[in-house]
């Protein structure tokens, strides 16, 4: 296993979602992980930024919230490991496999067109989030709206070292998209958390996670 030392860990939250929404998980983490530096990206950070420094003994662990997850499973940043929090790799329903059907996605879309305030509102309330976690005033909608587009059309590939975390009650990401996306890699369910499970089970998250990245075998990247 990693020396705590080799170890970083990188935290992007999802759409709509303030840059410090896994803040509470990173500070659980670094109770199991001391020594290991910590960084909060935002979404466009590989579109705009080099990626990350990476020494010979150093190893990144990519820890995304839900579509923060694709965002790090898109990089090159060359990953030691991936853990998804309420992730995908696809969002919507196809006739090959399960997601969000199209009408509702369409309805989301339509919904940030027409009163995108109000629309993140009702997504904060889908999460168990208070209306008041990111003022109005600092959401970018515009990007919010492209950002939507995207996701309905992602269709990613799993690393092999990747973590699948989840929520049984999840509202937005329903547990059988997560089960098909993740298929044969390591999964944990909570029965309530919902789809702000970084923040509402902060600990359980870190737990899980330490016990898997102390479990990795020693040189491996994900590919």
């Amino acid at each position: 296993m990693s020396t705590p030392a080799s170890l970083g860990f990188v935290f992007c939250a999802g759409w709509a979602l303030p840059r410090d929404f896994l803040a509470p998980l990173q500070a659980a983490l670094a109770e199991h992980f001391p020594a290991a530096p910590m960084r909060t990206i935002d979404l466009n950070y590989f579109k705009a930024a080099p990626l990350l420094a990476t020494a010979p003994a150093q190893h990144w662990i990519g820890i995304g919230h839900s579509w923060g997850f694709v965002q790090l499973l898109r990089s090159a940043q060359p990953w030691r490991g991936l853990v998804s929090i309420n992730g995908f790799t696809h969002f919507c329903a196809t006739p090959q496999a399960p997601g969000v059907a199209r009408e509702m996605f369409q309805q989301l879309q339509d919904g940030m067109v027409h009163d995108p305030a109000a629309t993140v509102r009702r997504f904060y309330r889908l999460c168990g989030l208070p209306s008041t976690l990111r003022p109005a005033e600092d959401l970018p909608f515009a990007a919010l709206q492209r950002e939507l587009t995207e996701l309905g059309q992602c269709d990613e590939v799993c690393p092999n070292t990747l973590l699948a975390l989840a929520a049984e009650n999840d509202a937005v990401v329903p547990a059988a998209l997560t089960r098909y996306c993740f298929d044969g890699h390591p999964q944990h369910w909570h029965p309530d958390a919902g789809h702000a499970l970084g923040w509402h089970a902060p600990q359980w998250c870190a737990e899980k996670i330490a016990a898997w990245v102390n479990s990795l075998p020693p040189q491996e990247h994900a590919t």
